[in-house]
């Protein structure tokens, strides 16, 4: 019970994270200077795609918060479809985010 209060708790921190750099279109320093030399397309795509993945993330960790205390005050005795689609879902969400994020390092301003 209290792994899923912590994954709640990080749910939201992500989710607040994803926001901040929504507003403030700053991402960490380590990232940045990795999104230095991409061009203007590329940077704003990897930070669009970062904020996306963040909030996805945060998403799913409230949810499995969500699906753990149901199951915990026994209103659903099997959940185990739901967490299948739910990590289904994140899994694709990697798999689009590396694609995405692979792709930022060849676009140029003129596509």
């Amino acid at each position: 019970m209290v792994m899923s209060i912590v994954f709640g708790v990080l749910g939201v921190g992500l989710i607040i994270f994803g926001i901040k750099i929504l507003l403030t279109g700053t991402l960490t320093k380590s990232e940045e200077a990795k999104i230095a030399s991409y061009s203007k397309k590329g940077a704003r795509t990897y930070k669009l795609i970062n904020v996306v993945m963040y909030i996805v993330v945060g998403l799913f960790l409230i949810g499995e918060c969500i699906v753990d205390f149901l199951e915990f005050q026994k209103i659903l005795n099997d959940s185990f479809l739901i967490k299948m689609i739910m990590f289904g879902v994140i899994l694709l969400m990697v798999i689009i985010y590396f694609i995405v994020a692979s792709k930022c390092k060849k676009m140029t301003d003129n596509e």
